[in-house]
């Protein structure tokens, strides 16, 4: 079955529709092979149940469970060995069973972003379908009617662990143990209903319109994270070594983990020297700043600045005066590049399983402040030679400085000056 086949199959055409142009984007193939596996696993699960509420001759009316109930469950009739054996001695199903290998071809294809979601988070095909069963919910909130009816009660319109157990033939296998990449990624949310329930579970909403194309910053990271602008970088910036040695331990088969630590005094372009290797190793940068977190938080953020990383190819850079303060979670697998931006007299823990590679930002040369003061202030030219030159001289300004100075629109050197003055006292 092709990616088209499998988005049209469940689709019944009507020559009443064929002119009428609808306001919607119609769902990915791919989606459209899940919503259907699901359909048709559904259709088998409530054949079976049928069958067995055809045998209790006595159902015992609303409120009452009745004695063939009873000795149904004593007899262990809904049991699963005993369904799929039925349903594979079944000849009306076996056509259907065709249609389920075909639909599972389109899930799990080359260009899939359902199967290359369980390939980075190593998902097992058990807990796959309890994410199948979780985003078939947000495609067809309609299946909610469904879910209840397969679980013989109008309260659990919902997805529980018992559901997707016998509606994908997975068994008595758990699919909560803590271990399960669903858990530690928190791909799959988990909410309590009531005493004595079972836990209702929902996909994240990030990882959902992830599947269908749509790539979002996570909800947890806004106000904390950005994507870095790509600026030019400075001549004298290391940019190939460091990019060389950052290579190498990528390329490292022991450990293929890195985590540059770029230190430097603030405004020397820490954060734009980490984007520009970033893009030469084809990445985008995610900055996410910790000085507002609360620490409470910060595992969850750590977690979901990695999650947006695997998902969307972005390397990942830390920054904050508090980083010292935080233990960098060992069940997490950390993306292979990070950067951290560390003030020169900060010191960061060494993280399990990845390598620190140091770099020290270098001061900006005479000739490239006598650039950047030409270039963002260019009145300065105008000057009396001796003052411009004076400027020029002031060895430990930043590239920062000369652009918050330049943003506030002054024009002499005395204003220039008062203006240094004024951010060397913050």
């Amino acid at each position: 079955m092709s990616p088209t086949e499998a988005a049209q199959y469940d689709q019944q055409p009507d020559a009443h529709f064929d002119s009428v142009d609808f306001p919607f984007v119609d769902i990915d193939p791919v989606s459209a092979a899940i919503l259907q596996r699901v359909r048709l696993k559904a259709k088998f699960r409530i054949e079976w149940l049928r069958k067995l509420w055809a045998e209790e001759a006595n159902s015992g009316g609303a409120g009452f469970v009745s004695h063939d109930e009873v000795d149904a469950i004593l007899e262990h009739r809904d049991n699963p060995k005993a369904e799929a054996l039925w349903i594979q001695q079944n000849p009306d199903f076996a056509s259907q069973q065709a249609v389920l290998d075909q639909l599972e071809d389109v899930i799990y294809g080359e260009d899939s972003r359902f199967a290359m979601l369980c390939r980075i988070f190593s998902i097992p095909r058990e807990d796959a379908d309890l994410l199948q069963a979780c985003y078939a919910l947000q495609l067809d909130p309609g299946l909610s009617r469904l879910y209840a009816y397969l679980q013989d009660n109008p309260a659990r319109a919902h997805v529980t662990a018992e559901l997707v157990q016998r509606l994908f033939g997975c068994g008595y296998h758990s699919l909560r143990h803590s271990e399960s990449p669903l858990r530690i990624w928190r791909l799959i949310q988990e909410h309590t209903v009531a005493p004595n329930e079972p836990v209702l579970f929902t996909l994240d909403p990030m990882v959902a319109d992830w599947l269908q194309g749509v790539s979002s910053l996570d909800p947890q990271l806004v106000e904390k994270s950005a994507l870095c602008e790509v600026l030019p970088p400075l001549e004298n910036w290391p940019v190939q070594e460091s990019l060389d040695g950052i290579k190498r331990h990528l390329d490292d088969e022991a450990r293929g983990r890195v985590r540059a630590i770029i230190s430097g005094p603030e405004g020397c372009g820490r954060s734009s020297f980490a984007a520009n290797i970033a893009a030469k190793l084809g990445m985008t940068l995610l900055l996410t700043n910790t000085d507002t977190l609360n620490p409470d938080n910060w595992e969850q953020t750590y977690r979901c600045a990695h999650r947006q990383a695997y998902l969307d190819r972005t390397a990942l850079c830390w920054k904050g005066r508090n980083l010292h303060n935080f233990r960098w979670p060992s069940q997490i697998t950390p993306f292979p590049v990070q950067f951290v931006v560390l003030s020169p007299e900060q010191t960061l823990p060494t993280q399990p399983g990845v390598v620190d590679h140091r770099i020290e930002m270098p001061a900006l040369s005479h000739v490239e402040r006598h650039a950047l003061w030409s270039r963002y202030l260019p009145e300065s030219i105008a000057w009396p030679k001796g003052k411009f030159e004076q400027l020029v001289n002031q060895h430990q300004i930043t590239v920062g400085e000369i652009a918050a100075v330049t943003a506030k629109r002054v024009s002499t050197f005395d204003e220039v000056q008062a203006c240094l003055r004024e951010q060397s006292h913050h």
